[in-house]
């Protein structure tokens, strides 16, 4: 005999169950409308510094390279091994596909849409699931999600939200019920947040405002609790200080402001943001540089406004409560580190950015819906008129992120956009130069160039790209005034150096290039690729031996690059020149590469199979040489094949591979045409 169960009780499942189902479909429209409002992206390529961040030496190698992402903390300008790890993984799947590392990132920033939500939902925040979704939609974080080089953006708001979301799971749960397990997993994702990106370090203080506008107050337990989390914020902070490597160029009013002209600048930051988030329109990859006066007395509207709003809400805290107050603080505090209190990167052009903007956006899109939910909540009419509404912004907000997106296919497309939204962006003149050039146009990057320095004639990087268009028309002379200039500038300024030494060496000019790769040298000990360069010239002339001393000084300083040791066995094992070729060091070298690539890169087991024969071990060569083929086949590499085959025939015929003599130096690097740079 079965027993039946109370209605109530069948009622209550089957609630529970809508209700989980409802979720489900809820987080699912989320991640639909990004997948939506993004899927232009998927056809977009890499664009302006995608290359240096994805294609790095760690991600060509296989687990080794994973480990050198998390080990490497001095040679990197920010220790974000999470974010470079991501890329490492993306670089295994895809390679060169680009639509799969979009397809990263806007997952990362979906997932984050959903977390959001659930968040909201936890804080009682009316109309969570709006907030959500315009966040997930706003065009304001396209430059965030469509850029790769910014995956640090969404990968640490991704963190940064599962640590909040888990931190207030915990602390709003009753005191006898509480979870330790939610305490130990929010602290282990703030440190996520953290390996991805500083910024995050704004979280504990954010908390502490949630916190007071949930009870009023702030106790004891509350900071002490928190505790953990402030002191690894300002012990990665202090890293990232003590990690900082100076900007070349960052010379300029935006760098030169007084601290009274910072707070200027800073607070009209505020405000403009505070702008954006209600109207996105126009947005520009580098907005105008503002001109910051201290003596215009209009300019302190800025800070003042901020002042009277604050202490505005503060008073009418008790009428209209105290969540406008705390969004106001929590917009404050997530935009401080983008702010220009510190010297930051954008602001060598510009005092705003899109992307500080990413996860500062929340608070004030959370503030928006909840009262116009809180309004609408009067009527059946008012609730169905908001709800249109709100489906329609959200609606005008994909189609303003897809057309955004759309700037953000090519390097061409984003400068060509920022020149016609901001003609006096001279970085975006410089960077549309460099592409004139490498499509062979040089005239139209003269031209780009000379737009950029008459309107930033400081510019150290326009400066070196006009050198090195005069390089590439073999005016070895005139391009090494622009890298002088530069230099005078900026005496740190590493690749003007650099240049100016390929200018002198190309001009015959050795002696007076020497003192200029010593002081590259001394500017960095850890530039390995100061002593290749070095190296490589002095293989072009006759000093083989301080050739070779330079070669072993940069292995002995970066034993780990696997490019430039290949290069030195190459050299010592095919060059021409008898004086120069040392067969048992090669074999020693080209193994030790081999073994940092895993036995996966073809061209590095191609030159050990050289320097074997170079040894006289044809055996030996002939095998490792066919191993390389092999790859290549795997690979569909023909470009190589022909030129293994050749090198494989020799061997087989107990003759040694050498390079044929060059009679003239038309290149700076002897490499194969591998870039270990």
């Amino acid at each position: 005999m079965t027993q039946e169960l109370p209605a109530t009780d069948i009622n209550d499942r089957s609630s529970r169950f809508l209700r989980e189902v409802g979720k489900r479909l809820a987080a699912l429209a989320l991640i639909a409308l990004v997948a939506i409002a993004y899927c232009s992206t998927l056809w977009s390529g890499f664009i302006w510094n995608d290359i240096g961040h994805v294609r790095t030496e760690a991600n060509f190698m296989g687990a080794s390279g994973l480990g050198q992402i998390w080990m490497d903390i001095e040679t990197v300008p920010e220790y974000y091994p999470l974010v470079r790890s991501s890329f490492w993984f993306d670089h295994q799947l895809w390679d060169r596909l680009t639509f799969g590392y979009h397809i990263s990132s806007f997952l990362f920033h979906a997932l984050a849409a959903v977390v959001l939500w659930r968040t909201l939902v936890l804080l009682d925040v009316p109309g969570a699931w709006f907030a959500a979704a315009i966040f997930a939609v706003h065009p304001i974080n396209v430059e965030s999600v469509a850029w790769i080089s910014e995956r640090a953006n969404v990968l640490c708001g991704l963190f940064y939200l599962m640590t909040l979301w888990t931190y207030m799971a915990w602390v709003l749960a009753e005191t006898g019920t509480r979870n330790k397990w939610f305490y130990g997993v929010s602290l282990a994702l703030f440190v996520c947040a953290l390996l991805c990106e500083t910024f995050a370090c704004t979280l504990p203080f954010v908390i502490l405002v949630i916190l007071w506008w949930k009870h009023g107050r702030i106790n004891r337990a509350n900071l002490l609790h928190l505790s953990p989390f402030l002191a690894i914020a300002v012990a990665m902070w202090l890293l990232t200080v003590f990690m900082q490597k100076p900007v070349a160029g960052a010379v300029g009013s935006a760098w030169d402001l007084s601290p009274l002209g910072r707070l200027l600048a800073a607070t009209h930051a505020v405000w403009f943001y505070a702008w954006k988030v209600i109207w996105p329109r126009p947005l520009v990859f580098i907005y105008p540089l503002w001109n910051i006066d201290t003596s215009q007395a209009w300019q302190y509207v800025y800070p003042v406004g901020i002042c009277v709003l604050l202490l505005t809400l503060w008073f009418a805290r008790k009428k209209i409560g105290r969540g406008a107050l705390a969004a106001a603080m929590i917009f404050l505090i997530a935009l401080l580190p983008g702010l220009g209190f510190f010297k930051i990167y954008p602001m060598i052009s510009t005092f705003v950015s899109d992307h500080f903007l990413h996860l500062a956006s929340i608070a004030p899109i959370a503030l928006l819906v909840a009262s116009a939910w809180t309004l609408a909540a009067g009527n059946r009419a008012t609730r169905l008129i908001s709800l249109a509404l709100g489906i329609g912004l959200v609606a005008v907000f994909m189609l303003l992120t897809s057309e955004r997106c759309l700037v953000f296919r090519t390097s061409e497309n984003l400068w060509l956009d920022t020149i016609a939204k901001n003609p006096q962006a001279w970085m975006a003149h410089n960077n549309l130069g460099m592409i004139r050039l490498s499509q062979g146009n040089l005239e139209d990057a003269k031209r780009c160039y000379e737009a950029a320095l008459e309107l930033r004639p400081e510019s150290v990087h326009a400066r070196n790209n006009l050198g090195g268009l005069l390089m590439a028309q073999h005016k070895f002379e005139d391009a090494a005034v622009h890298f002088q200039d530069a230099l005078r500038i900026d005496p740190d300024f590493i690749d003007a150096r650099l240049n100016l030494c390929r200018a002198l060496v190309y001009s015959g000019k050795i002696k007076e290039a020497m003192p200029h790769y010593l002081q590259a040298l001394r500017l960095d000990r850890r530039l390995a690729r100061t002593h290749g360069h070095l190296a490589y010239s002095l293989l072009n002339d006759a000093d083989a031996k301080s050739a070779r001393e330079f070669f072993d000084e940069a292995i002995s300083i970066r034993e780990d690059w696997a490019m430039l040791i290949n290069n030195m066995a190459w050299t010592l094992a095919t060059s021409p020149d008898a004086e120069r070729r040392d067969p048992q060091r090669a074999v020693e070298l080209a193994h030790r590469a081999v073994e940092l690539t895993n036995n996966s890169d073809a061209g590095l087991i191609d030159t050990l199979a050289a320097a074997q024969a170079a040894a006289g071990d044809f055996d030996a060569a002939c095998e490792t040489q066919r191993r390389a083929l092999a790859i290549l086949e795997r690979q569909r590499n023909a470009v190589f094949a022909e030129e293994f085959r050749h090198r494989l025939k020799l061997f087989e015929e107990k003759k040694p591979y050498l390079e044929p003599k060059k009679p003239e130096r038309k290149k700076q690097d002897a490499d194969k045409g591998r870039d270990g740079s």
